[in-house]
């Protein structure tokens, strides 16, 4: 993925000797190239073999003499890596970038998210947690007897547990009864597999990614967001970075995160999750300064937040650039904006200091996992040029009516 070879760069220039691991399936990852890291490895994935990853990692840590471990989580493995943490601390001394286990399922569940903020005197959407389909029926219901549904507050609904092919269903409440049956009939939801429905709220979707160091915002940057973001405009919203600061006072917590707000239609700044695992908005942020921080450095949490440049370029992947000229069949209005984000912007990936892992993610990463896609026969909707993988088709998108920029791709 494109945040761990900016991660690797950073800190090789902050002057850490880097040692890079990754799963088999990412054995050709584009980052390994990378003159900075020292060392590569590759260690069983902790979604299925746990144990396996933790005695890698502590042999890994141990043999390569590791003072911080920085992971850069999928969301399904942070609380993986939040036990991780607890054991390199016990065992060898070693801090971590990365929320403990309490704070990581805490602030990834949107329901209890959103009611620790409200602790704190945040704004954030009405909630409410659901434990069983009967439940969601039953609210549905409710609001289905208000008079006026054309002025009644609309819901979202949305899985708690992470889940890669619901997370963009958009599916509203109110709605008819044999609608969200037929919705209901293809989830599950249990008090194992929880799901919030959360207030709607009308507006721009924002992105906030930010390093904490024991409440203390150490490094923070801001960007519009969608359900696929491969192009990154620097933002900075006072409003978003106040609530940030607050939270990160408030929490004490440590660890690098990306936050997704809406900025209302009626000026209201509303968080609707907390990702607790490193995000790519941090990407924007070009300065020295941010490997210090990205290793714990105690001393750079004590100055003002690091934010991007205000001269910041905007970031884009060439090769996804040259995709939706091929979608849109070279238009001239896709020409157009084609040559105003090669102008405006720079590639993510490429970097004449560091040129090997632009070369191999495009041209080895990338092609190996649509091989092995086509040879598995496995169905893929995109290459998600940020983070180097070739994702499934997503099966809510007939209840998505804000994304249609996804049929383009």
């Amino acid at each position: 993925m494109t945040k761990a070879l900016f991660y690797v760069r950073a800190l090789g220039r902050a002057g850490h000797r880097v040692v890079l691991i990754e799963t088999p399936k990412y054995w050709l990852s584009g980052s390994r190239f990378s003159r900075f890291v020292s060392s590569f490895y590759t260690v069983p994935d902790p979604r299925f073999e746990e144990d396996k990853y933790t005695e890698a990692v502590l042999k890994i840590c141990k043999d390569e003499a590791v003072d911080v471990f920085v992971p850069l989580s999928a969301p399904s493995v942070a609380l993986c890596e939040s036990r991780m943490m607890g054991i390199l601390k016990s065992k060898l001394d070693i801090d971590t970038l990365h929320f403990n286990e309490e704070d990581c399922t805490k602030l990834d569940d949107k329901d209890r998210f959103c009611a620790l903020s409200k602790q704190f005197g945040l704004l954030t959407p009405v909630s409410f947690r659901m434990e069983s389909k009967d439940e969601i029926r039953t609210f549905n219901s409710k609001l289905n007897l208000q008079s006026d549904h054309e002025s009644s507050q609309q819901y979202i609904l949305k899985s708690i547990v992470y889940d890669p092919l619901r997370r963009i269903d958009m599916f509203k409440l109110p709605c008819a009864d044999t609608m969200l049956d037929g919705y209901l009939n293809d989830i599950t939801v249990s008090k194992s597999v929880p799901w919030t429905i959360q207030e709607f709220l009308v507006g721009q979707e924002y992105m906030c990614g930010a390093i904490f160091r024991d409440g203390h915002l150490g490094a923070a940057a801001m960007c519009k967001a969608s359900a696929s973001v491969l192009n990154y405009r620097n933002e900075f919203i006072p409003e978003i970075f106040n609530w940030m600061r607050t939270f990160g006072q408030n929490s004490k917590c440590t660890g690098s995160a990306q936050v997704d707000f809406f900025l209302t239609t009626d000026g209201r700044v509303m968080p609707i999750e907390f990702n607790p695992r490193a995000g790519s908005a941090l990407m924007m942020v070009e300065d020295s300064k941010l490997g210090h921080i990205m290793a714990l450095d105690e001393e750079f949490f004590s100055e003002p937040t690091l934010q991007p440049d205000s001269s910041q370029p905007d970031l884009y992947w060439f090769y996804n650039e040259i995709g939706l000229l091929l979608a849109k069949r070279f238009s001239i209005a896709a020409v157009i904006q084609f040559v105003k984000e090669i102008v405006r912007g720079k590639d993510a990936v490429f970097d004449m200091d560091d040129v090997l892992p632009f070369l191999m993610f495009n041209h080895f990463q990338v092609p190996l996992l649509l091989l092995d896609t086509f040879f598995a026969g496995r169905k893929w909707h995109k290459v998600d040029f940020c983070i180097g993988k070739v994702s499934a088709p997503l099966i809510g998108l007939k209840y998505c009516e804000d994304f249609q920029f996804l049929h383009e791709l």
